[in-house]
């Protein structure tokens, strides 16, 4: 190429470019920017017309805001339900390890599996491992869940997510040690339009030795205890027993709750 015609051929492009993507070049008038944003305006791509670099460029851009977009979206709610197990061999057996937390639904929190050391007011699949909600007294749902969350920490649980904001629904979880070390996942949804507090808890590992099938764990007695002695530090009573019976659930409209 003759070196004359760089300087044309380059302004030929930076014209072509500008042209497709509509950047004035002349005499430019700065516009207030209310919200700053990383991502370009999200109808560039439909401004750019006929041209390979810019339709390139545009969609390039759309796609990489759309990604943080949905990055920022999937941070956004700390009740974004977790569900997540692997399984490895161990020298004895197998162990599963399980992390499940947050709202199920928006609106409900997870059962239990048959094998874990598990206990929920969603557990009506697995009804050894159920347990009723507790009714809150007229009048004092307000604080119930500044409540737990105190009795919660003074039972050693480290209180990740504690979101009282919503009036129709209130959720708190962490984790705490259990026995042998492993981790326990503890939650707590408060309803205050039913004067109901619905909970989990659960271990996350559970061990298997060949050739017995049954894990070896106590099906959820340690995380029962705790959950109990945290209802009888709040003077909470039972809404039923703990045992899933749909026809009392019926009786007192759980079985047509969105929370179970």
């Amino acid at each position: 190429m003759r070196p004359r015609l760089a300087p044309a051929l380059a302004l030929t492009l930076t014209l072509t470019l500008a042209t497709a993507l509509r950047i004035p070049l002349l005499n430019p008038s700065p516009r207030p920017n209310p919200s700053p944003s990383p991502c370009p305006n999200p109808s560039l791509g439909r401004t750019i017309r006929g041209w390979g670099l810019g339709l390139g460029l545009g969609l390039g851009l759309g796609w990489g805001c759309q990604s943080l977009a949905l990055a920022d979206e999937a941070v956004a709610s700390p009740l974004t339900p977790v569900d997540r197990c692997a399984q490895r061999s161990t020298a004895t057996g197998m162990q599963i390890k399980c992390e499940r937390h947050g709202l199920r639904q928006g609106q409900r929190l997870f059962g239990c599996d048959a094998g874990e050391a598990c206990v929920s007011t969603s557990a009506v699949k697995s009804p050894s491992k159920f347990a009723s909600p507790w009714q809150v007294p007229e009048g004092k749902t307000a604080g119930i869940f500044d409540a737990l969350v105190a009795e919660a920490k003074k039972a050693g649980v480290d209180v990740a997510v504690a979101d009282g904001s919503d009036a129709e629904r209130q959720y708190m979880w962490g984790t705490v040690r259990g026995g042998g070390g492993a981790t326990d996942d503890v939650e707590f949804l408060v309803v205050p339009k039913e004067g109901l507090v619905f909970y989990r808890s659960c271990t996350r590992i559970t061990e298997y030795v060949y050739p017995f099938q049954q894990p070896i764990n106590d099906q959820g007695e340690a995380n029962r205890k705790r959950m109990e002695g945290i209802r009888t530090k709040l003077n909470l009573e039972k809404a039923t027993d703990d045992t899933y019976d749909k026809s009392a659930a019926a009786a007192m409209g759980m079985s047509s709750m969105p929370y179970i």
